[in-house]
């Protein structure tokens, strides 16, 4: 069988991989904007004489995938249904697969498997930041669980990354303390992810760019800062109507596992938008996704032409 994963979290996807790899050793990791079909396929199909099984990870798979190219793959789609047993190939993706186009049909006809992996709710990483303390016996409190995801803008990699740092601090005390996962928890990326959807929200075109051009420099995906951003305009219709139902701040502030400074941020964000403003925006996101995903820009053409159009 073979594999296609979608999601935009690193660490979500390489613990996916170790699912279907488990401890095996034969793993070699391509990338289809550096090599063509013709070597993915001919390296797929090469039987070993020890009858070794091997694992192909190749990224970039939605070139492929979601290509309205009407030509098609033919020799992939070929390889589909005459796969070599002893090969598992593991495309992945960072946007998501359009399971409609005729390669996605073929893939799953003949007994693969398309995954889909969901960005992470709060819970969701909470639990998992829990689990990741409590396996090595390191003791951390609920507030400083949600101080790391509040701070690393709700993201499980940059929660992971946070944790981790955490926990290399704290190699010889176990006992984590709140002061210290202050601290430690926000700098470089983190911070100017933050300063980034800062400056965006606050419709700061020349900050915006100062911090995006330092982002896109360390290699950031595109993809993370809509996703911060859209994470963003969805808190702040969310306080817009839970302000129409009359809701308290504090009872706010509970059913949105957020800190008091933070509901006070956002609500005042409020004050600059009107609700079908963020609505466009969101619809922006959208427009813009589906040109980068089609071809007709780049990423980084994308969103400066979003931040342009604040």
């Amino acid at each position: 069988m073979n594999y296609l994963i979608s999601t935009t979290s690193y660490h979500l996807l390489e613990d996916e991989i170790k699912k279907i790899v488990g401890e095996e050793e034969n793993v070699s990791r391509y990338d289809l904007s550096y090599i063509t079909l013709e070597e993915l396929i001919e390296e797929a199909s090469y039987f070993s004489l020890f009858d070794e099984k091997k694992y192909l990870i190749v990224k970039s798979a939605d070139t492929i995938f979601n290509s309205k190219n009407k030509i098609g793959f033919p020799k992939l789609e070929k390889y589909f249904k005459e796969p070599n047993p002893q090969t598992t190939i593991i495309f992945t993706s960072e946007n998501k697969i359009d399971e409609k186009t005729n390669l996605s049909k073929v893939f799953k006809e003949n007994n693969n498997q398309i995954i889909t992996i969901k960005a992470l709710t709060i819970k969701e990483i909470y639990s998992k930041l829990d689990e990741f303390f409590k396996r090595d016996k390191y003791i951390i409190d609920s507030k400083s669980l949600y101080y790391i995801i509040n701070n690393s803008l709700n993201n499980y990699d940059l929660s992971y990354n946070n944790a981790l740092k955490i926990k290399m601090y704290y190699l010889d005390n176990k006992k984590i303390i709140y002061k210290d996962v202050v601290e430690l928890t926000s700098s470089g990326l983190e911070d100017n992810s933050f300063k980034f959807v800062e400056a965006v929200i606050k419709k700061n075109i020349k900050l915006a760019f100062k911090t995006l051009n330092d982002l896109l420099l360390n290699k950031i995906d595109v993809n993370v800062l809509f996703a911060l951003l859209i994470r963003e305009y969805k808190l702040m219709l969310q306080v817009f109507s839970l302000e129409k139902d009359q809701i308290t701040k504090e009872e706010m502030a509970k059913m949105m596992h957020l800190q008091g400074w933070q509901l006070d941020k956002i609500i005042t964000n409020n004050y600059n938008y009107r609700e079908n403003e963020i609505w466009e925006l969101l619809d922006k996101i959208r427009v813009t996704d589906e040109q980068i995903k089609l071809g007709k820009i780049n990423q980084n053409l994308g969103i400066e032409m979003f931040i342009l159009g604040l």
